[in-house]
């Protein structure tokens, strides 16, 4: 930068048409130079703001794929769960159907008893 903003120490002008030539050329190379400069510097911002909003957009995007790991691993319990209950609820609906668990169902929740048939209730010890 220096170097070309700088007059040349060999080269004098014959005459004031000369100087302001040589004047025009420095002043020239300076606004070449910042033009330059500045367009770097846009560049610069440009890209910049292109890799922070990339990284940004990468961080949310991560997130909301935690998020959605997280939230399908619980869904992913909640139904194993469900499918239990259900096996379960389907087991009991089928012994409900039979005549057989209904008697003993019938026994030993409520007492009832056969016809002369005598109940003995031991302590759980025995």
């Amino acid at each position: 930068m220096a170097r070309s903003t700088k007059r040349q120490s060999n080269i004098e002008p014959l005459n004031a048409g000369g100087a302001r030539h040589i004047q025009a050329l420095i002043e020239y190379r300076q606004r070449a130079y910042k033009k330059h400069r500045n367009r770097r510097l846009a560049c610069l911002v440009v890209i910049a703001a292109a890799v922070s909003l990339g990284i940004k957009g990468t961080v949310e995007h991560f997130y909301a794929y935690t998020q959605a790991a997280v939230a399908e691993r619980d869904m992913a319990v909640t139904l194993k769960n469900t499918k239990e209950t259900h096996r379960q609820l389907k087991a009991t609906v089928k012994d409900y159907q039979d005549e057989s668990y209904l008697k003993k169902l019938v026994r030993d929740r409520y007492g009832y008893s056969k016809t002369r048939e005598i109940i003995f209730h031991l302590p759980d010890g025995a």
